[in-house]
Order: structure tokens, then sequence, then C-alpha cells
């Protein structure tokens, strides 16, 4: 057997569990109300059977804009817009629980509510970012590479910002648009509960991440530049020192409450200070998808999905409706 023919046995073999999920629809194909639309099913059939083998499935590049003449431009293009790039963690879906007992590997956190197809990730809301989306309108794409299934998931739409309340963006985030569909009809009229939805991402980061939102303003100028000479070293050089005093003048960890027997209760006075000052800062980063453009490299297909439904007529999830067109790879 030839070494082409043996490695794309192995790759038709690894991709067993997400090979019906791209059948070949006519050209356009529409996707009528459901839980899920087909695009979402991908993504998390691709993670539920990867994610043991491919750690890095979560990570994406999230790409937003500064619009023309805004600080965060360089000098030398402060009269076009630029581009801005980086790598964020996907946090999973709206109101989405990973879960061993159900098919898809997700439940509800709030059951009352559906999960939603809005994609979450967060940020530091004094980074770069944050400004950036709300100079832009939000407008953003994200481009995911999803190895072990040969999958490229480029998804387009609006970030919206969810930070603590009281905060001054607080007011322009969308809850109702935004908020999960019912369960069904019985369950009540609360609404959902987004400060829930902030506060369950954020107990959920690891200990130096709930410190590092207790730092100085990302991207700011360290504050101690003018004494970091050649034998700190920089980025990259394993054999200088780091995580000094000198160069790490903040907390570098803080316990993970939920992990404690008393909670926040077994927390110092100075670890419960910086946590405040942590989720004050946190910052939940809402995307709402418009365009999804699939690429399956292992099978030669391509297909664009695009919301059908406008998203100020139906809350997320089963209300949904998406075109699928088929395009070449």
């Amino acid at each position: 057997m030839s070494t082409t023919t043996s490695t794309k046995n192995s790759s038709s073999a690894r991709l067993t569990s997400v090979r019906d999920h791209l059948s070949s629809p006519t050209n356009n194909t529409m996707s009528g109300p459901g839980p899920h639309p087909r695009w979402k099913q991908l993504i998390q059939n691709s993670i539920n059977t990867h994610i043991k083998d491919e750690k890095s499935i979560l990570y994406h590049a999230l790409s937003t804009l500064s619009p023309a003449g805004s600080s965060s431009s360089s000098s030398s293009a402060a009269n076009s817009p630029v581009p801005h790039v980086r790598y964020v963690v996907h946090r999973g879906f709206l109101n989405e629980n990973r879960s061993s007992k159900t098919p898809t590997g997700t439940a509800p956190a709030q059951s009352s509510f559906t999960t939603g197809t809005s994609l979450l990730t967060t940020s530091d809301v004094r980074a770069p970012k944050v400004a950036e989306l709300e100079k832009s309108g939000g407008w953003a794409e994200i481009a995911w590479w999803h190895d072990s299934a040969q999958l490229q998931f480029r998804i387009s739409g609006q970030i919206h910002v969810l930070p603590r309340p009281g905060h001054p963006l607080a007011d322009k985030f969308p809850r109702d648009r935004l908020a999960p569909a019912r369960q069904s009809e019985n369950n009540g009229d609360d609404a959902f509960d987004w400060e829930a939805e902030r506060l369950r991402i954020f107990y959920k980061m690891s200990p130096n991440l709930l410190a590092s939102f207790a730092r100085p303003v990302p991207g700011s100028e360290h504050p101690n530049a003018a004494k970091l000479g050649d034998e700190q070293g920089g980025p990259g050089e394993d054999d200088k020192p780091a995580k000094d005093d000198l160069q790490s003048p903040w907390p570098q960890e803080l316990p993970q409450p939920q992990k404690l027997d008393g909670g926040e209760e077994d927390l110092t006075d100075e670890q419960k200070k910086t946590l405040e000052v942590s989720k004050s800062n946190f910052a939940l980063l809402v995307m709402e998808p418009q365009r999804i453009d699939v690429v399956d490299l292992a099978r030669d297909k391509r297909s664009l999905f695009e919301r059908v439904t406008p998203s100020s007529s139906a809350n997320s999830g089963a209300q949904e409706e998406w075109k699928e067109t088929r395009l070449v790879p």
C-alpha cells in the first residue's frame, strides 16, 4: 500500500464520528427551526470527539478592527482601518455546560432555557479589543482550525461585551435579543440571568487566569519597564529569570473558590480583595454569529451557513433558521 493511500485511510478512520454530518446537501438547503443548526453540531461533535487528544482544539483566532484614526492604529496606518488578531479560548456556547450524560456532551446551565448558538469567550474589560469592538459596532471574525477533524470554521458576526453590572457598557448589552429560548412555555417568566452566566464562566477560570484580571491594563507599558534590561530577558528566553517581583509585580494565582470547602470565605482578606478586582474587570464576549464558512479538507467539501431569521425576531436556539449553500472548496 502506498504512503498516500495509508495516510488517507488513517485520516478516514480518525474522522468516523463526524462523517455523517457533512453529507452532500443540495446547493441551497434550509435548516428550519430546530434545537441546533448543523454548523453548531459539527463544532460540538468535533470537540467532543477530539478534545482528549487535541487540547488546542478550544483555541481560535479572533480578529477585530480598529477604525481609521483610532488610538490603537499605528501612525503609518492612522487613516485606514487596522485589523488586530489574537488567539482566545472557546468557552462554550451560551448557557452550555459540558455533560457526560447527554448525546451532545452538553446540558443547559440554567435549566429553564435551551443552549444558544452564541459563542462565548472572555476578556479583560479594559483590554484594547473591547474598545475596538465598541468602535467598530462589534463586527469580528473567528478563524478556527480543528486539526484532527480537518475542519476549518470561519465565523463572522457581532460580538457583544457583557461586563459587570453598573459598568458603562452594561446597558448596551442586548439582553432580551440574545437570551436563549425557553425549554417550554411552562417554565415560568423569569428572565435569563446574564450575571449568573458571566460568573459561571468566571469561576471556571484557572488560578493564574483568575489573578490575571487584577493586573494593570493588558497591553499597557510595564510598570518596571525602565528597570528591565537585557539581563532580565524577554519573551521566549527560558534561561532568563521570570515571575520575580521585578518582572511580575502582581499576584500570580488565586485559589478557585468553588474548589474550597468554604468557598470565598476560605480566602484571605488580600485574596478576597484581589478576587473582587478580578471579577470587576472580567467581561464575557458573546458572539452573535451571522455567517459560518465550513471547509472539510478530508472530504473536499465546503458550505456557507447564513442566518435567515433576523436576530431581533427570535431568541437564540430553537427559533433560528439557517440557509446552507454548497461552495467550491
